[in-house]
């Protein structure tokens, strides 16, 4: 999997989610996580659907990669997955946009019609 910021190869750290389409972008590495955010994604409130950096709303979910064993025919084989459960950090499309480079396919629709 490909971090998204750098595009070199990623372990298992955060994955990225598009949550409207629900389908997985690609993965966050320790580096760029680190040099984006800091530690703010694993010590913030993600209780809500939110960016983590307005009040926008979250279209791109980052969850981190949990490692688990599992025990097939007498055989321990690691396996990792992700959760999309709260705490879950997001990042509304301009933020998204702002740290992959990436030209945002969403499209505001304006919640009144204007009138004109």
């Amino acid at each position: 999997m490909q971090c998204v910021v750098c595009s070199e190869a990623s372990s298992y750290n955060r994955a990225v989610i598009d949550v409207v389409n629900e389908s997985e972008l690609g993965a966050l590495c320790p580096a760029c996580e680190d040099e984006q955010f800091g530690r703010s994604l694993e010590t913030g409130d993600w209780t809500d659907e939110d960016c983590a950096l307005c009040t926008r709303d979250g279209f791109y979910a980052l969850p981190e990669w949990r490692a688990y064993v599992v025990e097939i025919d007498g055989k321990r084989i690691a396996r990792s997955e992700y959760s999309l459960e709260p705490p879950v950090p997001h990042l509304c499309d301009v933020h998204f946009t702002e740290i992959t480079g990436e030209t945002s396919s969403r499209t505001v629709t304006p919640a009144v019609p204007s009138s004109q």
